[in-house]
């Protein structure tokens, strides 16, 4: 397999991952535990631009913060803007 297209069906695989997420039909704790899993376990040798957007959305992952008293309490995302941040990764993969 070429690595252009290896790539391809990584990006096609996370915009999967995320477009659940996005449109409502995932909650944020599933996404967070699904996102994290697969990006940890990724051995895929991005090109710079792919890396850093999904590098960026799993800085924003790891700042959400689902129990409300503690994001009040120590800070972090709540599920409004992780979705946010998925959607701007999103876009910014069908760009690449």
């Amino acid at each position: 397999m070429s690595k252009n297209i290896e790539i391809t069906e990584t990006i096609n695989r996370y915009q999967s991952l995320i477009r659940p997420f996005i449109t409502g039909e995932m909650t944020a704790p599933e996404f967070e535990d699904a996102y994290l899993s697969t990006f940890k376990a990724d051995a895929t040798d991005f090109p710079r631009q792919v890396f850093d957007i999904l590098e960026q959305l799993f800085g924003d992952v790891d700042e959400y913060v689902a129990d409300r008293a503690l994001r009040e309490k120590a800070g972090g995302l709540d599920d409004d803007q992780l979705r946010r941040c998925a959607q701007r990764a999103f876009n910014q993969l069908q760009t690449v």
